[in-house]
């Protein structure tokens, strides 16, 4: 087993613990031109304003305990996983195959670091 404290592009087997805080307004983060620019060209046109609800929505529902998966649609999730990162949201990353069955200790030190840099 691996275990990640960052984002790897291209790997469909590693999942990422984030905890966002309360006072994060994805709304006032997130609009448009700042989708396209985290989007990185992965689509072939920019995004739509229904594109833009979409992906709050599945913020907003990943955030409220959802899982969202990079399957589903992978410009929202390039999106979403851009927003955690540059936040600096990421806990942890596991990386491991669809059957593996894991049980995660986390370092309670670099837990709260994380925690109190962003203010939870």
């Amino acid at each position: 087993m691996k275990i990640k404290t960052d984002f790897v592009t291209n790997s469909s087997s590693t999942s990422y613990i984030c905890v966002v805080p309360k006072s994060f307004n994805i709304r006032e983060f997130l609009d448009l031109t700042t989708a396209n620019r985290l989007d990185g060209g992965y689509g072939e046109k920019d995004l739509t304003d229904e594109d833009l609800e979409n992906i709050i929505s599945e913020f907003e529902s990943a955030r409220n305990g959802g899982d969202f998966c990079g399957g589903e649609n992978y410009r929202q999730f390039n999106i979403i996983t851009s927003i955690v990162q540059e936040n600096g949201f990421v806990i942890t990353g596991v990386d491991g195959g669809p059957d593996d069955s894991k049980v995660i200790f986390l370092n309670s030190n670099k837990v709260k670091a994380i925690l109190d840099k962003i203010n939870i």
